[in-house]
């Protein structure tokens, strides 16, 4: 049989046209790094910008600049800043007794302090470069960022440090040097008081300080 043309299909195929697909833009790949100086961090393929979180924190536009530093320990005394950048002022020495030293690095103000706790045979409290030792036993401390506070047994406060902006810090408390007794509250200063007749300082911290870290009496 000769080879035979197969028929047309019946009915005739219908063609359909399909609508034109939209051309998917590849997205850049997005990884974190976990390593370098501002780890961690994010990059893009395509070196794209990309914003996670907050945006970083900006420095100050201004700054006022300090000329002098102001000290209360009782009357007010004060120092020229560069002054205090090339040595430590004592500001009270007693019977060869310095209880402490103020003076800066840079823009930081510093008040080194080395207090007796006035009981026999007790360890002394120092503070050093903002790093200070533990209390006594007995003792407690409580601390923000901007002061600094020991109270004995009774929570009576016998040492505050308190730093009142940049250029400004009281000193309150009560200080042994040598055979003296200096005694300094928010009204003055009294050197060898007799028992009893001189307030000491207003507790500024609530205690104990394991349940009341960093907060504050509300004075009236």
């Amino acid at each position: 049989m000769p080879f035979q043309e197969p028929p047309p299909p019946n009915p005739p195929a219908q063609v359909q046209t399909q609508p034109a697909k939209k051309k998917l833009t590849k997205r850049p790949t997005v990884k974190q790094q976990s390593s370098g100086t501002n780890s961690p961090n994010v990059s893009t393929g395509d070196n794209s910008p990309v914003t996670i979180g907050a945006p970083p924190a900006r420095n100050p536009r201004f700054k006022e600049k300090v000329d002098h530093v102001t000290m209360l320990f009782g009357p007010t005394m004060t120092w020229p800043v560069d002054m205090l950048r090339k040595t430590h002022a004592k500001p009270l020495a007693l019977g060869g007794v310095v209880p402490f030293e103020v003076y800066m690095e840079g823009d930081t103000l510093f008040v080194d302090v080395n207090v007796s706790a006035l009981a026999p045979g007790s360890p002394t409290i120092s503070i050093k470069h903002n790093e200070f030792s533990q209390p006594p036993p007995g003792w407690d401390r409580n601390f923000d960022d901007q002061a600094l506070e020991f109270v004995d047994e009774h929570q009576r406060a016998l040492l505050q440090l308190v730093f009142n902006g940049e250029s400004n810090v009281s000193v309150r408390g009560i200080f042994k040097a040598g055979n003296f007794l200096i005694a300094s509250n928010e009204n003055g200063i009294v050197i060898n008081p007799t028992s009893g007749t001189f307030a000491l300082p207003r507790t500024i911290f609530k205690y104990p300080s394991g349940l009341h870290l960093r907060e504050r009496i509300e004075q009236k």
